[in-house]
Order: structure tokens, then C-alpha cells, then sequence
């Protein structure tokens, strides 16, 4: 059962190579789980991180780039998180719609009454 270690071992060994997206996605499994074994790749899990590294990189990584994805997905188990998340906070709009600004006060005319 491949791990991390097995998977290091083989980007040193071969660092001019490309990596299919699928056996890339397998690596930084393992990085991230400590294994991945066949029951690992029918996972959700490892699909998310499959279909992110081939929206990301095509069909085929270069060695540092799944060097680099297995050391970002290491980060994230020794920190605790599962994966990054990305926040995007809004200002909720104020009742008027102005943003929270009050809107001017109409003044009336003197001659009108």
C-alpha cells in the first residue's frame, strides 16, 4: 500500500517526469492521509483533489508541481485542516439599498402649503 514515503522516494528517484493527474491526485492523498489504497481512491475525497489538480494543471503534473501539491496537503494535516477554504465576506445591504448611508431629506418649498 503506497504512502507518502513510497511516493517521495518516487518523485526524488524521477524529477524530470510527468505525473497523470490521477496518480497525482493519489500522491497528494497520501500526503494528506498518511496512504491511499484502493478503497482511498473510490473516495470523495480523493476525487475533490483529483478533479482540482486536473482543472489546475491538465492532464499531467511535473514532478515539483506534485512536490509542491504533496507539501501544501501536508500542511494541511499537521495544522489540522482539512483543505483551504476561501472566504469572501459581504456587507449586507441596508434596508433603503443606499449601504447603509441615511438618504438626504427632501426640503420643501416655502411657497407651497
Amino acid at each position: 500500500m503506497p504512502d507518502e514515503v513510497h511516493y517521495r522516494k518516487m518523485l526524488a528517484e524521477n524529477p524530470n517526469t510527468s505525473i497523470r493527474f490521477n496518480l497525482a491526485a493519489s500522491m497528494v492523498y497520501a500526503a494528506q492521509y498518511g496512504k491511499c489504497d484502493s478503497e482511498s481512491r473510490e473516495s470523495a475525497k480523493w476525487r475533490e483533489i483529483a478533479q482540482r489538480l486536473k482543472a489546475q494543471y491538465g492532464e499531467n503534473l511535473s514532478a515539483s508541481d506534485v512536490a509542491e501539491e504533496m507539501d501544501r496537503a501536508k500542511s494541511f494535516r499537521s495544522e489540522g485542516v482539512e483543505k483551504p477554504r476561501l472566504t469572501i465576506e459581504f456587507e449586507r445591504p441596508s434596508p433603503s439599498g443606499t449601504g447603509g448611508a441615511k438618504p438626504p431629506r427632501r426640503q420643501r418649498s416655502q411657497g407651497q402649503g
